[in-house]
């Protein structure tokens, strides 16, 4: 699925088709071609709930059968690259339920695990209290579990469970008619946790989301069953505390509620939506639409502002919290599919999602928010709706690249060289300032890309600096600072290089005396652990001259049998890591060969 995006320069406040909309006034703005495919799903299979892997390879999906003689509500699992479909939902003795009814799916960012709820007695398991169970789906396997009730409380297929991004965690709330709990489930040890989470009396939309550490889940509920308004909460499973999402600039819970959180995958960033004009200051208009809280910085931004002429709905969040999609109305007869940039505060619309008879619902991002999947249904007269899953390919978000390869040096020795090439095509230079840190220097220290060089790697040299103190081995650091025009590249935090560096070891020549008589030298030394030591002999008075390698064993020892040797002065010289030794010099004068003896016949 991997292309290459092409930019093309537009004036700001002005619609680039098919690609952006720039919102900063006074300056230019490029971002990558949004490209859009469609996969057709069986017309008479609507489907909802979908969440995208975090490579942009498989969707997960609920799939509606409304046959007569076979209804069923089943699980799927998509390939988009390889165009296959697996059904999810299946009993945990591996058939294929007769008559399923399954709901609420989500996958895991690594595409492993699916968990869902599900009618028990369609999917073959002892039904619970309330008859419905939660069961998770292992793509690798092929296998299906179901998540063992730990109380007595009623489960709700269609109130969504959560999955960290690597499966690790499941979350999920149940009820038992006056109050709501929320559990966390650790698919590795098999062991449910019942949380302390507060106001979980369901909400609107009841979407629950957990982070990657298992650490923090989110919510919608009311402070009181018999509230009027549901709230986004965080609870914080650790510290057994619970938060407000929806809060004004003082810090107060809004007075208007608000719904439907999607939380970035380390809980820091939330989405919400809501009509609350005082959680931001100026306040949102009065229509409401998506908001953003980030927790730690504790501000909240209102990010559905192009669409404020009309109803603004179906957001969702990218795991990296930069990213937010929704549907809007930026005047009353028109209406699109956005994405808003958090870094850049600039709104893109997907192309053709919606127009005409095509409407979009259910939004999900990859990991990285480089993918957008949606489901379309496209009106035709007197015919089914063509439904289909959309898939947008925004493209590459700016920034480097760096090659992966580890660096491990020696203080004093040779250099090592990695190389940076950018991630976008810029639409204006980039410069990249290379900053080391003081066990460290390098050759250059600023790289300049161009719109037409962007994509061919520059190499930057890095030597480890002999500072003669005994460290054993520790790190060195170079710091990369982008500075550009482009706005896409203002945005780029500095990324780094770490070195792995190695304590100078001189390697050492040690020689059988000053003379010597023979025409092979046996030659020993140290070097640091493991060198690969380079032995060079020079008759100075002949020019002759050899090279040979020797391994320094684990003690750091060495040592190698030179020969050829010819009269006149041998200079030794070792080299490890880059660093030499002192020249050692040894006198040959061969010994003569023994006379040879005739038989007495031939005296």
């Amino acid at each position: 699925m991997e292309l290459l995006h092409r930019r093309r320069n537009r004036s700001a406040w002005i619609y680039i088709a098919g690609a952006s909309l720039g919102m900063l006034a006074g300056s230019a703005y490029a971002a990558p071609d949004i490209s859009v495919r469609y996969v057709l799903l069986p017309p008479t299979e609507p489907a909802g709930n979908l969440t995208l892997s975090a490579n942009g390879q498989y969707v997960s999906y609920r799939s509606n059968s409304p046959s007569v003689t076979n209804p069923a509500i089943n699980i799927f699992i998509y390939d988009l690259v390889n165009n296959t479909r697996t059904q999810a939902n299946l009993m945990p003795n591996g058939d294929l339920p007769a008559a399923a009814t399954c709901d609420a799916p989500v996958m895991s960012a690594d595409a492993h695990y699916v968990v869902f709820g599900c009618l028990a007695s369609s999917m073959g398991t002892p039904v619970p209290s309330g008859g419905q169970s939660y069961y998770v789906y292992d793509r690798i396997r092929n296998k299906t579990e179901v998540i063992p009730a730990t109380t007595s409380d009623t489960l709700n297929r269609q109130m969504n469970p959560a999955i960290s991004a690597d499966g690790h965690f499941i979350a999920y709330r149940s009820s038992n008619g006056s109050t709501s709990s929320l559990f966390v489930r650790n698919m590795v040890n098999k062991t449910t946790r019942t949380t302390t989470g507060q106001f979980l009396s369901a909400g609107s939309y009841n979407y629950i989301n957990i982070s990657t550490d298992g650490r923090f889940v989110s919510y919608d509920g009311r402070v009181k069953p018999e509230s009027s308004y549901s709230d986004v909460w965080v609870h914080d499973v650790s510290k057994g505390t619970t938060e407000a999402i929806n809060v004004t600039p003082a810090g107060l819970r809004g007075t208007k509620g608000a719904n439907y959180p999607i939380m970035s995958a380390d809980g820091n960033v939330v989405a919400f939506f809501s009509t609350d004009t005082a959680l931001t200051s100026p306040p949102a208009p009065i229509v409401g639409g998506v908001f953003v809280r980030d927790r730690v910085a504790g501000k909240t931004e209102f990010v559905s502002g192009i669409a404020a002429a009309g109803f603004t709905n179906d957001h969702t969040l990218s795991a990296n919290g930069r990213y937010v999609a929704f549907t809007g109305n930026p005047v009353q007869t028109s209406k699109n599919l956005y994405v808003y940039d958090r870094l850049t505060k600039v709104n893109r619309i997907i192309p053709g999602a919606i127009g005409g008879n095509r409407t979009v619902s259910a939004p999900r991002f990859s990991a990285d928010g480089r993918y957008l999947v949606f489901l379309t249904s496209k009106s035709i007269a007197g015919q089914a709706p063509v439904r289909s899953i959309g898939i947008a390919d925004l493209g590459v978000a700016a920034g480097l690249t760096v090659s992966a390869d580890p660096l491990s040096l020696t203080e004093g020795g040779a250099a090592g060289t990695y190389s940076v090439v950018l991630a976008q095509v810029p639409n204006a230079d980039v410069t990249v300032t290379i900053s080391p840190d003081k066990q460290l220097s390098v050759a250059r220290t600023k790289l300049v890309f161009t719109p037409d060089n962007w994509n061919v790697p520059q190499v930057v040299s890095v030597q480890a600096l002999q500072d003669g103190v005994a460290e054993g081995k520790h790190n060195g650091v170079i710091t990369h600072t982008v500075t550009s025009t482009d706005i896409d590249y203002t945005v780029v935090k500095p990324s780094s290089v770490t070195v792995a560096i190695n304590d100078a070891v001189v390697p050492t020549v040690v020689l059988p005396g000053a003379t010597w008589n023979q025409s092979e030298l046996p030659v020993s030394g140290t070097a640091a652990p493991g060198a690969n030591v380079l032995l060079t002999a020079t008759n100075r008075s002949t020019g002759w001259l050899t090279s040979v390698s020797v391994l320094a064993d684990a003690q750091g020892n060495w040592s190698r049998t030179l020969s050829g040797l010819s009269d006149g002065v041998i200079e030794i010289d070792a080299q490890a890591d880059g660093i030499h030794s002192a020249v050692q010099s040894i006198t040959v004068a061969l010994l003569p060969p023994p006379p040879i003896s005739l038989p007495p016949a031939q005296q």
